[in-house]
């Protein structure tokens, strides 16, 4: 952690960005954004190159990507006043590329949760593994000891306690 001067010279605490989950993006300033760039109406237009174009494009840019697939539905086929001002502010390639924009952003999250999501698989099948191993030993242990036994009914216990949990969790194993 660093400590940072701000205008006045009071210190401020600031984390370290590569070490630290990154700032979250809050969806209502990329809206606002939005709204500003649109209520810029350039006399040329927002033609690419200008600074009202790199305007609109940052403000596109920071829609998160968690809301950039509804957002965009909003914007193509919403009824609402931002949808409005966007369809009639815009000249249709820049409103198409403002559209890809967020279909990108909108895309590569899918992406990133599929991935997440073949990740959690991946760990429920080797979790439900090492159940069905821990369950092996535990019917050794069984056998061996007499299932009557001390050891047997706290190693079956234990078992039985780790499945409610992982249900809980919602894990389960076949």
């Amino acid at each position: 952690m660093y400590f940072t001067p701000l205008v006045n010279n009071r210190p401020r605490q600031t984390n370290l960005l590569g070490f630290s989950d990154p700032l979250p993006t809050d969806p209502q300033k990329s809206l606002d954004a939005i709204v500003n760039a649109l209520l810029l109406n350039p006399a040329g237009g927002y033609v690419v190159g200008s600074a009202a174009r790199k305007k609109l494009q940052d403000a596109f840019d920071s829609v998160p990507a968690a809301v950039a697939l509804p957002f965009g539905l909003q914007l193509a086929i919403g009824q609402g006043s931002l949808a409005k001002l966007f369809r009639y502010r815009l000249a249709r390639p820049t409103r198409v590329a403002m559209l890809r924009i967020l279909l990108s952003k909108a895309t590569e999250f899918i992406k990133q949760e599929l991935v997440d999501i073949q990740k959690r698989e991946e760990l429920r099948q080797k979790l439900c593994a090492l159940e069905r191993a821990l369950e092996a030993q535990i019917q050794e242990l069984c056998v061996v000891m007499g299932d009557d036994s001390v050891e047997c009914r706290n190693a079956r216990s234990g078992a039985l306690k780790g499945r409610e949990e992982d249900r809980r969790a919602g894990i389960q194993c076949p």
